[in-house]
C-alpha cells in the first residue's frame, strides 16, 4: 500500500518520505509544483484547487495520507473537503500537524483519553524514541505501544 504525502518537498513532509523510503514503503509526494526531489514519486496537487485533488489520489493503491497543510492561516474547510474527497477514495489512515498548538492537543488527547486496558501508550518526540525502547525495555514486535509525536 502506498502513502501519500502533501507538502512533501517541505521539511517535515520530505524527512516522512525518506523514511517511508528508507523502510521500503511506497511513497508519493503531492506538491503545488509538481516537482520533488530525486528519486521520489511526484503529483500535482494545490489545496485550493479540487481538480487536483482528483489526480493526487488517482494511484488506486494509496490508502494512507499525511497531510502538511496549506501554508498560512487557513479555512478548515479547505482540508476537510480533501479529507472527505480521500475516504471516498478508500483511503484508511490520514494523519496531519499543522501548527504546534496541533502537536500540543494530540499530545494531551493522547494524555487524558481512558487507556486500553491491554496496552500503555507513550507519547515520545523522535529523538526519544530509542531511549524509550530502552528504559521500558521493549523490544521491536511491541513498538505498537509507542505513539511518536
Amino acid at each position: 500500500m502506498t502513502a501519500l504525502i502533501t507538502g512533501g518537498i517541505e521539511r517535515l513532509g520530505l524527512s516522512l518520505a525518506k523514511l517511508l523510503q528508507n523502510a521500503n514503503r511506497p511513497v508519493i509526494i503531492a506538491s503545488r509544483s509538481g516537482e520533488a526531489p530525486s528519486p521520489f514519486q511526484v503529483v500535482k496537487f494545490d489545496w485550493f484547487d479540487s481538480k487536483t485533488f482528483e489526480n493526487a489520489l488517482s494511484d488506486n493503491f494509496i490508502d494512507r495520507v499525511y497531510i502538511v497543510g496549506p501554508p498560512g492561516s487557513v479555512n478548515s474547510s479547505v482540508i476537510i473537503s480533501f479529507i472527505d474527497f480521500a475516504i471516498s477514495k478508500a483511503v484508511k489512515r490520514l494523519m496531519g500537524v499543522y501548527r504546534a498548538e496541533d502537536i500540543a492537543q494530540v499530545a494531551f488527547e493522547t494524555l487524558t483519553s481512558e487507556l486500553s486496558s491491554s496496552k500503555d501508550i507513550l507519547v515520545v518526540g523522535p529523538e526519544l524514541h530509542l531511549y524509550v525502547l530502552d528504559i521500558y525495555h521493549i523490544n521491536e514486535n511491541q513498538t505498537d505501544q509507542i505513539i511518536g509525536c
